[in-house]
């Protein structure tokens, strides 16, 4: 190859190279300007709403809190809701005590076990409560919770302070979310940053800070593609699909939860909710069944995503009737009393 013709070949490259960047930067501003991937709804937080525990999970801040979503861009109230916080940080579960209560029925998870948009007495822990006189429903669950920030507040908390009862249960509500927050998939690093990150060293799952410092440059790559707007109007996440050892960590952590919970309640059951419309319930199952971990697989109750089971179609968190629904089931399958 002569000079000349390696030249022209360099000049080709560099003219695509920079035609392609053109496109990239001329698709980017054109979808931003139309703002293609405008958010469908907003919800106000007060400004004292979120607090952290020391060892990094967020929770909400003691008293009485005020949340509104609003559609956008039309700012029509989709919903508006007050939430009762206790003195240990978890959402207060009304109840008329039985009398009879001897055991606990402990709900661990993200909004999907807290109640995002509903109220105190519209939630899963509260609709299970109703259904049984002998267990005492207590609300663990908060935004944007998963199995990594719940196997740190079972390695912090001091549960026998918080619940009056011995003995009883703990049941985990699992949603697919869950696989993005043990990836830590590109979608959710914005706001999930800081939050605990865990890795598998000798077989063992250790605290390695957060995603932010346990693995610095995966984390910055990810909030920087995450910006894109064609990313965004592709629907591409990275990683582009949940691999084996994706449900393997879930299952793992998972099984951390029951070990650290067994400790304290050595009597007790814990169980994993595969809440309705879950896509890989098999491949759950699957990790779940090596670990022997109890389970109930709700995934195809009913269609979460449609009315009545969400809450509009903008905010698809569990609508009350969803909850009463699935209340039923469990408390069904369970034969609580």
């Amino acid at each position: 190859m002569n000079k000349k013709s390696c030249f022209f070949k360099i000049i080709a490259v560099s003219f695509g190279i920079l035609v392609s960047i053109i496109l990239i930067v001329g698709c980017e501003f054109i979808l931003k300007f139309f703002n293609v991937n405008a958010a469908k709804f907003d919800v106000e937080y007060p400004p004292s709403y979120y607090d952290f525990h020391d060892f990094g999970v967020k929770r909400p801040s003691v008293g009485k809190h005020q949340l509104i979503a609003r559609r956008l861009p039309s700012k029509e109230t989709i919903w508006d809701e007050y939430y009762d916080i206790d003195q240990y940080h978890h959402r207060i579960t009304p109840r008329i005590d039985s009398g009879e209560e001897s055991k606990f029925l402990a709900f661990l998870g993200c909004s999907f076990t807290y109640g995002e948009g509903v109220a105190g007495d519209e939630t899963l822990p509260y609709y299970v409560g109703r259904l049984t006189k002998k267990y005492r429903p207590y609300n663990y669950g908060f935004h944007g919770l998963g199995p990594f920030d719940v196997l740190a507040v079972t390695e912090h908390t001091n549960f026998k302070e918080q619940i009056k009862e011995d003995n009883g249960l703990f049941v985990y509500t699992y949603i697919d979310g869950h696989l993005h927050r043990v990836a830590g998939s590109m979608r959710i690093m914005s706001w999930k940053r800081t939050e605990p990150f865990y890795r598998l060293i000798d077989g063992k799952l250790v605290r390695a800070g957060s995603f932010e410092t346990g693995r610095p440059l995966l984390t910055k790559l990810y909030r920087f593609l995450a910006k894109s707007e064609i990313l965004q109007t592709l629907k591409i996440n990275f990683p582009l699909r949940f691999q084996r050892k994706h449900f393997e960590l879930t299952a793992l952590s998972l099984k951390n939860i029951e070990t650290n919970i067994k400790k304290v309640y050595p009597d007790s059951r814990f169980l994993v909710l595969i809440y309705p419309s879950s896509l890989y319930p098999e491949s759950l199952i699957t990790e779940l069944k090596k670990l022997n971990i109890d389970y109930l697989d709700y995934s195809k109750l009913f269609n979460r995503n449609t009315h009545p089971y969400a809450i509009s179609v903008e905010d698809q968190h569990p609508s009350p009737f969803a909850y009463s629904v699935v209340a039923k089931k469990l408390a069904e399958d369970l034969n609580l009393q």
